[in-house]
């Protein structure tokens, strides 16, 4: 005597509730990371208002550090802790085995796309801290620019979205 144990097929109406959940997760996924992530380069703001307001920027000049220097050291330092950030990002993503994030297919489209974020965010920063006087007032421009859809296209954040 043998006994054969097979599942139970899904039905279509199952595999389509099962789909559209997986979905939902994955969308929500991409939601939280896209929000948080848009909040790294913003909190990077803060410090190059800062520096002009309290002119730690102008005594380093007149200490004879060469601008260019400054900006790519600021830039490079930036860039670092971002992709610090990155890199744990994807390991969240490994950890939760997310494979529409890390897939065999999808884990170098998705490391390239924070990396290319990473370098087109920090450096929209640095123009736009010239806007602002106030360092807490800097931060607001991630706030507010949900609002703002008519000029979304100027902004990594949005492109990262897409």
């Amino acid at each position: 005597m043998t006994a054969v144990n097979h599942p139970m097929n899904y039905s279509t109406k199952q595999l389509e509730n099962r789909f559209m959940k997986q979905v939902g997760i994955s969308v929500l996924h991409a939601i939280s990371v896209i929000f948080s992530i848009s909040f790294v380069p913003a909190s990077f703001f803060i410090f190059l208002v800062e520096e002009r307001k309290s002119k730690t920027k102008l005594l380093q000049f007149i200490s004879g550090v060469k601008p260019i220097n400054f900006w790519v050291a600021s830039y490079t330092w930036d860039m670092m802790n971002y992709l610090i950030l990155s890199a744990l990002v994807i390991f969240i993503f490994i950890g939760f085995n997310q494979q529409a994030y890390i897939g065999p297919k999808n884990i170098a489209g998705m490391i390239i796309l924070l990396i290319l974020y990473g370098l087109s965010a920090i450096a929209l920063m640095y123009p736009a801290s010239l806007v602002f006087f106030v360092p807490s007032s800097a931060f607001q421009l991630k706030l507010i620019e949900s609002i703002l859809n008519e000029v979304y296209l100027i902004f990594p954040h949005y492109c990262l979205g897409r």
